[in-house]
Formats: structure tokens, sequence, C-alpha cells
């Protein structure tokens, strides 16, 4: 008797770079992406060290910065299955992003990557749709 098939959790990190690998890919040239580094603050000390120098805690893993009049992207990335705490740094930043007025997203699975990219405009022109405009037109 065959096994039955398991979907494993998929840790946070390689869905991050899973997102920073297909944008890379099929990215537009003209969005630029940046990392924020919250996972070095593992410590109190680094924690204390790091607000000092200006980390927002809470703030999404993921940040697109595209030219302006457009909205600035925050992705959040998660383990497969989880989401974000009511009430906690990551919930206030995802309230004030979309308050904002800026695109934000929970990725916590890899079949979420390029439909959310695709989402908010970040993806080349006939990326991934073979022809139909998957975004705004470069």
């Amino acid at each position: 008797m065959r096994r039955p098939r398991f979907r494993f959790a998929v840790k946070e990190d390689p869905i991050q770079a899973a997102v920073v690998r297909i944008f890379g890919y099929m990215g537009r040239p003209d969005v630029r992406l940046v990392h924020v580094p919250n996972e070095l603050a593992d410590t109190d000390m680094k924690r204390f060290r790091q607000k000092r120098l200006g980390l927002w805690p809470g703030c999404p893993d993921l940040i697109f910065l595209a030219p302006i009049p457009e909205p600035t992207t925050f992705i959040e990335c998660k383990r497969t299955g989880k989401n974000i705490a009511s009430g906690s740094t990551q919930d206030d930043a995802r309230a004030w992003c979309l308050a904002s007025g800026h695109n934000w997203a929970l990725v916590n699975d890899p079949d979420q990557i390029i439909p959310t990219l695709e989402r908010f405009g970040l993806l080349r022109l006939h990326a991934v749709t073979g022809g139909v405009p998957c975004g705004k037109d470069l």
C-alpha cells in the first residue's frame, strides 16, 4: 500500500529566498528590493542595538521600492501555515502600511509568491502570463 504524500511545512527563510530569486528572474528592472534584517535581533542586546540604529519593530521582511507615484510594497514572509499574531508589532506594521496607502502582503506558501508579485505589478510584462499584461505597462 502506498504511503500518503504529506506536504511538509516550508520554513520562512526558503520562502523569502524564493521570493528574492523569483523577483530576480522576473521582476521589473525599475523596482528595487530591500531585505530588512529583523532576524538578527535574536537577543535583547541585539534588539536594543538595532532599534537604536533605526530598525522598525515589526517591519516586514521585504520592501519593494517602485518609482513614484506607485506605492511601496511590503511583503512579510512566514513559514507554511503561520500567520501574524493579532496585536503584535507585525500586525501594527501591517495596519500602518495599509493605512498609509502602501501595498502589504503575507506570503506563507511558495505557491503564493508569483500571484502576490503579479498582483502588485512587480513582475515584467509577459514574464508570467505569456502575453497578457501582468501589471502596469512599462
